[in-house]
């Protein structure tokens, strides 16, 4: 039998973000290289993992709480969004360098340019370190990203060793390995990621379920393989969950990942079911692929995954 866990009611789910972004997306569906073309639309908006958890619109199951690092320019942008949505922030201001940007054009592919993050001294890395002394039995950890200062991650996990807190990675390349031995409690790694963790490109279900065998015996105790149009496979224990993708037209896959991930780990936190996880995780990532990303329409898409054991 899959494990369930007791979640309790004052388990909040926390993120870490070391490397926010400001983001600015823009384009008409026609974009022409070499050419100077004006913008007829443009929208700004907060980035990465920890503001999808944060601003996961079934607000029961929203982040309560952003703690993280980042730079001038885009401190007041972020803290006014979340906050507007009731979420408490803590972030650490850093005195030089600026803010992570990234630069999305929507021609008929889509294409993407990300900043480099800021440097972060000693003293502000000791003070997020503080912050997360905080973290109490059941709440949940989200880190993610691959260009954290080195030994961070690590440094952090091992600090919350034997505390109960639940930690959740999303991270790839030589960030992988060293997390995986620190025995996070879920890693989510999609097939590419996978693929640069085995070294070779993976073509069937037994090959990808071998390499996420393998992440658990380094370590993970669960594993979360998301799988796009297909959906996604979770593996816990000795078990392996699969639940397929929902149907709709899809237009746009940059951040699904990142929804996918808001989803579990919000369904995580409501029910403490890995089942129920998988399915929210899968609905959240649907979602922001059709570009329906309101609480009612992923509580719909919700209501149609079906989670199966897999032999």
């Amino acid at each position: 039998m899959q494990n369930e866990y007791r979640i309790g009611r004052d388990s909040r789910g926390v993120y870490a973000d070391v490397q926010p972004i400001g983001g600015i997306c823009g384009g008409d569906g026609r974009v022409f290289a070499g050419y100077t073309e004006l913008l007829q639309k443009r929208t700004s908006r907060s980035g990465r993992k920890g503001n999808s958890y944060s601003n996961d619109p079934a607000k029961p199951w929203r982040a309560e709480y952003n703690a993280g690092i980042f730079g001038r320019i885009y401190r007041g942008f972020l803290e006014q969004e979340l906050r507007e949505k009731g979420i408490e922030t803590a972030f650490i201001r850093l005195e030089k360098g600026f803010s992570r940007m990234a630069v999305k054009i929507l021609g008929q592919e889509e294409s993407e340019i990300i900043g480099s993050m800021p440097e972060i001294s000693p003293e502000d890395r000791d003070a997020l370190l503080v912050q997360l002394d905080g973290l109490q039995k059941g709440d949940i950890l989200i880190l993610s990203g691959d260009d954290a200062p080195e030994g961070l991650y690590e440094q952090i996990l091992k600090r919350l060793a034997g505390r109960d807190v639940f930690s959740i990675v999303d991270a790839a390349g030589e960030t992988l390995p060293r997390m995986l031995r620190q025995k996070p409690f879920l890693i989510k790694p999609n097939r590419q990621e996978l693929e640069g963790f085995a070294g070779r490109r993976l073509f069937t279900w037994q090959e990808l379920l071998k390499e996420g065998r393998r992440m658990q015996e380094m370590g993970a105790e669960n594993v979360l393989i998301s799988l796009a149009a297909e959906g996604a496979v979770l593996l816990s224990g000795e078990d392996v969950l699969c639940g397929e993708a929902p149907r709709g037209e899809a237009f746009r896959s940059a951040g699904a990942g990142d929804a996918m991930l808001a989803g579990a780990a919000a369904g995580w936190l409501r029910t403490g079911s890995l089942r129920e996880a998988l399915r929210l995780g899968i609905a959240a990532g649907s979602a922001s692929v059709f570009c329906r990303e309101q609480a009612e329409e992923i509580l719909r898409l919700y209501e149609e995954i079906v989670v199966r054991g897999m032999g």
